[in-house]
Formats: C-alpha cells, sequence, structure tokens
C-alpha cells in the first residue's frame, strides 16, 4: 500500500500476487485461452428462477446479462482476489451526486443548508429532508422574461397563466445524449466539451440545471456534478408546474480545443490537483470486467512487479470517477487493450506513459496517441504478431465473410478503419500478451521523464 492522497491510499495489487490461491481448473483453462467463455453460460436462469419463465425479450435478455456478469466475475476472480471490496466505496465531492439516478425526488441529495439554493426545492422540517417545492409563493422571472415549460422531449414553450407552480430562475442546459457518448468515453469526453464550453460562455454557473433529453445510458452523467451543484434531471420526469427563465436547448459541435482546461478544473473540483506523486513508478493496468480481456493480466502484473513497479489493477468499469481520477493521476503507465478506456490518459501526469495493446491483426488504432500526445503523455503500443494468443470469437461474423475459410480471414486483417467488422470480431478478441515482450515494454516506459524523476527519489 502506498500513499495516494486523500482519502484511503490506493491498494497496490503486490499482497494480490503474493496470494497462493488454487484456481479452478476452467478458470486456469480460461486464461490460457483454451475456452470461450460464452461456451460456458447455463442453460437455466441462474438468479432469476425464482420468478419463474416469462416470454417477455427484455426479462430473457436480463437473464443472460446476469448469467454473464456472473461468469466473467468468476472467471477473473474478481471477488475472490480481493479487488470487488477495493473500489466503488470513494466518492470524493460527488459523494451527494451519486444519488442523482436513485431518488425519485433529486431534491433529496442536498443538505439543509444548500435545499433552497436549488430553486426546484424547499425544506421539509417534518421529514427532515429537503423536497420538491410545493405550490405556494410561485416568484416571477428576473429582468421580465416569459417563464417556459419543457416537454418530455426538453422542447420549451412558452407558460399559460397559471401554470407555474414553481419557477426556475436559474440557467438551465437541455442537453440531448445520443448512443455513442453515452456508451463509450471516447465519445463522451467530445460531447463533454461542447457542454463544458456552453456552461463557461454562461459564466460557469454552479447553480445551473441540466436537463437530459436524450439517455440511453447515464453512466458519464456523474460528470455534470464537475459543473453544477444540483442533479441533473429527465425532461420526461421535470415534475408538473415547474417553469423555468434561462433554458439553453441542444449543446452540440464538434468538440475539442477544451482538454486541459477541462482536466484542470474536474481535478480542482475533486480536490486531487495537488496529489502527490507515487513513490515509485506506478504501473496501471486497465482490467476490462465483461469483454475483450487480457488473459493473463496478473502475469503481466507480476512482470511489472519483477522491475521494481508498483502495480495497480483497474476495472473502470467498478470504480467510482473520483477512484478512476485519483488512480490516473497515481499511475506513471497506463497499459490497456485497445478501447475507450485509454482515452483517460487525458488525466495523467505529464512525463508519464500511456501503452495501447493491439489485437491481432487489428488495423485500427484509434485516435489514442493524439490524446497521449496532448496531455503530455508519451505514447507506446505493443501489436499480437500472431494469432497463436489471441481467442476469437467466430459468431460475429457470417458466410460471406468466412467463404474463403477462417485462416484466410485471419490473414487479410481488419479494415483500416471503422467498420461493422472492427467493432465486433476484431477489437473483441481475448489475448495473451508474451510477458518478455511485455517486460520490454515496461522497461522502456521506465526511460519517461516522470519516471526517471520517481527513479531518482
Amino acid at each position: 500500500v502506498h500513499e495516494a492522497g486523500g482519502g484511503r491510499d490506493l491498494l497496490s495489487v503486490s499482497a494480490l500476487l503474493d496470494q497462493e490461491m488454487p484456481l479452478p481448473p476452467v478458470v486456469e483453462a480460461w486464461r490460457r485461452g483454451k475456452i470461450d467463455w460464452h461456451d460456458l453460460l447455463p442453460d437455466h436462469n441462474t438468479y432469476l428462477e425464482k420468478f419463474g419463465n416469462s416470454g417477455d425479450s427484455n426479462f430473457n435478455f436480463l437473464k443472460l446479462v446476469l448469467k454473464e456478469e456472473a461468469m466473467t466475475d468468476y472467471l477473473t476472480q474478481y471477488r475472490e482476489s480481493g479487488l470487488v471490496w477495493q473500489y466503488g466505496r470513494e466518492h470524493g465531492n460527488l459523494l451527494g451526486y451519486e444519488g442523482c439516478n436513485l431518488l425519485k425526488d433529486p431534491c433529496m441529495i442536498h443538505p439543509e443548508k444548500r435545499c433552497s439554493a436549488d430553486q426546484h426545492c424547499s425544506w421539509d422540517p417534518e421529514r427532515l429532508v429537503c423536497a420538491l417545492k410545493t405550490k405556494g409563493s410561485v416568484g416571477q422571472c428576473s429582468n421580465g422574461r416569459v417563464p417556459q415549460i419543457l416537454d418530455t422531449q426538453g422542447h420549451p414553450r412558452p407558460a399559460r397563466p397559471q401554470e407555474c407552480e414553481r419557477i426556475v430562475d436559474q440557467p438551465v442546459f437541455v442537453d440531448n445524449v445520443d448512443d455513442d457518448p453515452a456508451a463509450m468515453f471516447y465519445h463522451w469526453w467530445k460531447h463533454y466539451t461542447n457542454v463544458f464550453q456552453q456552461w463557461r460562455n454562461h459564466g460557469s454557473p454552479r447553480d445551473s440545471h441540466f436537463i437530459v433529453a436524450k439517455h440511453p445510458q447515464v453512466g458519464f452523467f456523474k460528470y455534470y456534478g464537475m459543473l453544477s451543484d444540483n442533479c441533473w434531471r429527465r425532461a420526461a420526469f421535470i415534475p408538473k408546474g415547474t417553469c423555468y427563465c434561462h433554458v439553453e436547448v441542444s449543446i452540440s459541435g464538434s468538440g475539442g480545443g477544451e482538454t486541459k482546461a477541462i482536466v484542470k478544473h474536474i481535478m480542482d473540483h475533486m480536490d486531487i490537483t495537488n496529489l502527490p506523486l507515487p513513490p515509485r513508478p506506478t504501473v496501471g493496468i486497465i482490467s476490462r470486467r465483461r469483454k475483450r480481456f487480457i488473459l493473463n493480466e496478473m502475469e503481466l502484473a507480476r512482470a511489472a512487479r519483477d522491475l521494481g513497479c508498483d502495480v495497480l489493477i483497474l476495472p473502470f468499469e467498478e470504480m467510482t470517477l473520483y477512484e478512476q481520477l485519483k488512480a490516473l493521476r497515481t499511475v506513471s503507465v497506463l497499459v490497456g487493450i485497445h478501447g475507450s478506456g485509454l482515452n483517460n490518459a487525458l488525466y495523467m501526469r505529464e512525463g508519464s506513459v500511456l501503452i495501447q495493446l493491439l489485437p491481432y491483426n487489428l488495423n485500427y488504432k484509434g485516435a489514442f496517441s493524439s490524446v497521449a500526445q496532448g496531455a503530455g503523455v508519451e505514447y507506446q503500443e505493443y501489436r499480437l504478431p500472431t494469432a497463436d494468443n489471441s481467442l476469437f470469437h467466430w459468431d460475429f461474423l457470417g458466410p460471406p465473410e468466412l467463404r474463403q475459410g477462417k485462416e484466410a480471414y485471419l490473414r487479410k486483417g481488419s479494415p483500416s478503419g471503422p467498420s461493422r467488422e472492427t467493432y465486433t470480431f476484431w477489437i473483441n478478441q481475448e489475448t495473451r500478451i508474451p510477458v518478455e515482450e511485455f517486460r520490454k515494454l515496461i522497461s522502456s516506459a521506465l526511460s519517461s521523464p516522470l519516471n526517471r524523476r520517481l527513479n531518482n527519489k
């Protein structure tokens, strides 16, 4: 364990690597790339058997997802290793904001002293909670503005007389989040730069309200908490009778150009800016939880430790945003298989290193090298040279792609740009990284400016 700033310290993986924990044979076979984990899923309903069978396709899909999560947790030994107890616990300054997507009434995240600062809300002295303001003294818009009502799609219209039960005379931004930004951090960041720019153009008001009209997934919406002390809200669930005075609709743009300013703002808000340097070079290995596994990540962790590094296993999907940011300011080398998680290099310290691991014959690299370079982070990559260390999911392909056979298809390699084949078959290989090649990568990374400085401490 080493000191990593405020709150709990980050746990180096050394303690896990020293455990002499025998693995079930099927786990060992999977880690050696001999078994496709999809073939291990049981036919029964596992945790949902008590609810019986259903013809509902959504219910059946949920059953499949829960089985996949249980299987991948078992194969990665996520619980048995102790990693499950390390993450998902610290939220930093976003602790209250975690309730925004859980509570029926988002006002309830506020303590009494901040309750009335959100103009949706007032303090309920009987229940001792902040709650939605009931109809009473409605108030009016400043500067003679006409109050507006939002429909379920976030479109404003002038409010009719007597329609307003509460007036919110604070900045409101209506945001439409498409599928890709909602699901992948690389696309979310481009979207968020536009959100940040519009927010800053209006004076960076922390009493803002973000109303989300389209929300296919909400995993990244905690980022609104970097800009506002108030919960983001769904347009479809705005309380009846709520009227707004200052509505900005359709956050849009091409993104980019604001990365350093946004990173500084986020670090300052989360009190991470002055996080001390780690005591020695620290390697962070991105551990994907549900697909695109590095099958021998523990072997790689041992190799990095043997070179004198601290090592962190980073299951970003299970970590809070605060934990992610703290880890990214702690590691001096970040390693991961091709994927949006590599975009987190924008939070790393200058002089650190990003290493992208490319599956066999994947000819699409993404823009991670430019992301790293923009943050002052060195970029390296390693591509699996042969198919021997990959496990392929052939069910992503059909007869047209395989008409000349699997070996011919693999030799051809992926398209050089985005395509259905690239995003399904090629990037979703399970891989084993040769340990000696990984040692060379880490040894090279240790010559970066930040790692030289850490080695000389």
